[in-house]
């Protein structure tokens, strides 16, 4: 699966950039991060983190993204259920098979 460079949620379209410099919230270091004012999202790209774990790390804030645009707070629950979800979610279209698996996005013509 490719993390694509951007993502529409919520009518919103937020940027997807990978970055090789630490990540920060709060004082808290991180793999990932999303800035709503900005509609960007931040995925550390380091050598120990592998490709899964990024993609892990992107569904993660996209649920993040989610949950903002629909107006849902799980307040001290939201990391874990954010967390849990992502998991469920990139396990999903991994085992589902949805074109993730190449960056050849196929047609069937219909």
């Amino acid at each position: 699966m490719n993390i694509p460079q951007t993502v529409k949620v919520g009518g919103m379209t937020y940027t997807v950039h990978r970055v090789n410099h630490p990540l920060t919230v709060g004082e808290h270091e991180c793999y990932g991060r999303i800035m709503y004012s900005q509609q960007s999202i931040e995925i550390r790209d380091v050598p120990f983190h592998s490709e899964q774990n990024m993609q892990r790390t992107f569904f993660h804030e996209l649920i993040h993204a989610f949950t903002h645009e629909r107006g849902i707070d799980w307040g001290e629950k939201d990391e874990l259920y954010t967390e849990e979800l992502a998991k469920a979610l990139h396990a999903f279209c991994v085992d589902n098979d949805f074109g993730f698996h190449s960056s050849e996005v196929t047609s069937s013509g219909a």
